[in-house]
């Protein structure tokens, strides 16, 4: 071989999650992993012909004659490291590894490999989910007919290094299907992936938004019934409404192949919806209509929407569907422009505006009460916010009534569905009604994120962590800028244990949203099961500063957190450093809060462990046992707390939960 030589192959690169945050916490152990992925990997590499051309600290290089090679050999790596990583070794001493393969031309010299291919399989990579395969289409191309496992295709990417954009694959490994125990599709071709933008209120008067806003909700609910088609989820489309961008880059960002803009005016009792689809990854229109037409008209109006993207999409409208969206949910358009109100005030995030909102629904239900989404939206607040911000023995029973009432009414309710899961869970401590209901909101409707969050959520509390992981993610697929699914994937891997993936997710949250002090709250929790107390206390301090800084005081933070408990659960980290002042501060805080809200037993439970007044928390759990805290459930797996589960007495309130 000469000096240069020039030729095309198959260039491969492997990765090991978190190994870099490992040798800082743990080098011995990083070591040692090191040495068991090299045991595990190079027979593999040589079964199918692989070159090791060299490593770099925990990534291989490796050079293959065809691209057939090059993928079986991937698909066997994530086998071996599947199968070892399922027997009983602990969580930490895991290898998971992400995998990218090119193929192209190389230029071997002086006993390495350069070129694009070797840079273009390096940005494909990290593409890949941990214990996943990417190809770049190069591969795909060579393979696709040759495997057996199934295909799903990214957007297309403009990778770092690579002047033109490239199409990438992803394997569906038989053990990485989203929800395979669920009877519904896994997760769609992006091609299939849609997003519908804030249409923009063009009525002449400014308080009309509320209407182009719950137009848009209610145009994503209705496409979201169509079969095969998955939907992003509000609350990631409006950050579109205030930050508008390029279609293509939206297209690139959301991982979308359509997308559904348009515009509202509305005058009296007269509606113009112009609507227009766009292929997201060329930038051109594909179809676009214009409805003049009576208010009364809407659902009509959404059918025919919801049946021309179907047809966009080459998949079948259903009748049973088609029918259900013209019929709607209601003969009262007040009752219904009321429901937009209430969509739209519980959009813009305060307490005062979530109470707001409860007065539109209430007001919808008094136009008619036969509204099952009225019913539905009330349940969803109520359950939500028991415990929380509201007392669970007001919030829960009266979020019971509804949605009880909105199923009675319409049993395809998926919402209703999932508030009821949530009930199940969180009040009623009835894991099996939970677990049905939950698996019927995602049958129901596979686009609503929601659902598939608050599953995650649930299985994670039940001890199922590493099950509830991909759940999580697919929540967070469909709804990719939305706090709640992003805390909810950290929490998730905070509970199996995997805290530097939980830490990452929470700051990869903040640096989405730099001026949410409730995140690094958040992050501050993270740090405190994670057991780095200093990195906790010091995110709280930097919550608390933003706080101050836009004029909350301390006692009223509590509201402006994602979660009190995160917030109170700090006192944990103070206590280990030995700040008892710090943590009767805390204590001070929520006694005053108390006065004029509702704060939880469990919160100040919390407070009084970190003071080692056991026996005052443990009369606390017991009262928060009482009134069905949702806090007693929370705090039942997380790390921090594992002395007080040694407690007898805490024991047996877990037992009457269920929980153990």
């Amino acid at each position: 071989m000469s000096l240069a030589d020039r030729r095309s192959a198959a260039i491969m690169f492997t990765d090991m999650v978190s190994y870099t945050a490992l040798t800082q916490t743990n080098e011995s152990l990083a070591l040692e992993m090191l040495s068991k992925q090299g045991e595990l990997l190079r027979p593999i590499f040589l079964k199918h012909l692989g070159k090791e051309v060299k490593t770099i600290g925990d990534a291989f290089l490796v050079e293959f004659d065809s691209a057939l090679n090059a993928t079986l050999c991937a698909i066997d790596i994530q086998t071996a490291l599947h199968e070892y990583n399922s027997s009983p070794i602990p969580e930490d001493q895991r290898i998971k590894l992400r995998i990218g393969i090119h193929f192209g031309e190389i230029i071997h010299q002086h006993n390495d490999v350069f070129g694009n291919a070797v840079n273009i399989a390096s940005r494909v990579e990290p593409l890949a989910e941990p214990g996943g395969v990417c190809l770049s289409h190069q591969v795909y191309t060579q393979v696709k007919e040759k495997i057996n496992n199934r295909f799903e295709k990214l957007a297309p990417l403009v990778l770092k290094g690579v002047q033109f954009p490239i199409d990438v694959y992803r394997i569906v490994l038989p053990w990485t299907g989203i929800l395979q125990d669920i009877q519904t599709e896994p997760k769609i071709r992006v091609a299939k992936r849609l997003a519908v933008l804030p249409f923009a209120n063009m009525s002449q008067d400014p308080h009309d938004e509320y209407f182009a806003d719950g137009i848009t909700e209610e145009l994503i609910s209705t496409l979201s019934k169509i079969g095969g088609v998955s939907v992003i989820s509000r609350t990631t489309v409006l950050q579109y409404k205030s930050s508008p961008k390029p279609i293509r880059e939206i297209g690139m960002e959301l991982e979308v192949g359509t997308i559904l803009e348009g515009s509202v005016r509305k005058s009296g009792d007269l509606i113009r919806i112009s609507v227009q689809a766009i292929d997201a990854w060329e930038d051109k229109h594909i179809w676009s209509a214009s409805y003049d037409r009576n208010f009364k008209d809407i659902f009509a109006i959404q059918s025919d929407i919801a049946q021309n993207v179907a047809d966009v999409l080459r998949v079948k409208l259903l009748g049973s569907t088609k029918k259900n969206i013209e019929r709607g949910a209601t003969r009262s358009m007040a009752a219904y422009n009321n429901l937009l109100k209430g969509i739209y005030d519980l959009s813009l995030g305060t307490q005062k505006d979530n109470f707001r909102a409860i007065e539109d629904f209430e007001s919808a239900l008094h136009e008619d009460p036969t509204f099952a989404p009225a019913y539905s939206w009330l349940a969803n607040i109520y359950t939500y916010q028991a415990g929380d911000m509201l007392s669970p023995a007001d919030a829960f029973p009266k979020a019971l009534s509804y949605v009880t009432k909105a199923l009675e009414l319409d049993r395809d309710l998926a919402e209703a569905h999932n508030s009821r899961a949530i009930l199940a869970f969180q009040y009623d401590w009835n894991w099996e009604l939970a677990e049905r209901e939950f698996k019927l909101s995602i049958e129901l409707n596979p686009s609503f994120s929601l659902a598939y969050t608050w599953y995650a959520w649930f299985l994670a509390f039940l001890g199922r962590a590493e099950e509830a992981i991909p759940i999580a993610i697919r929540g967070q697929e469909l709804d990719p800028l939305a706090v709640l699914n992003g805390s909810v994937v950290a929490h998730v891997y905070i509970l199996a244990r995997r805290f530097d993936e939980g830490i990452q997710e929470m700051i990869r949250l903040i640096e989405l949203y730099p001026k949410n002090a409730g995140l690094h709250t958040a992050l501050a929790f993270c740090f405190t099961q994670a057991g780095r107390f200093e990195d906790a206390v010091k995110e709280l301090e930097t919550a608390r500063k933003m706080a101050l800084a836009a004029g909350i005081e301390e006692a009223d933070y509590l509201q402006y957190s994602n979660s009190s408990w995160e917030y109170t659960s700090v006192s944990l980290a103070y206590a280990a450093l030995g700040r008892k002042e710090e943590v009767r501060k805390i204590l001070e805080h929520l006694e005053k809060a108390s006065i004029s809200r509702y704060v939880g037993t469990t919160d100040l439970a919390l407070v009084r462990l970190a003071l080692e007044d056991k026996e005052y928390a443990l009369e606390l759990f017991a009262e928060s046992y009482e009134e069905h805290s949702p806090g007693l459930i929370f705090l039942s797996q997380y790390p921090m707390l594992e002395e007080i589960h040694s407690e007898p007495r805490f024991t047996a309130l877990l037992e009457k939960c269920r929980l153990i």
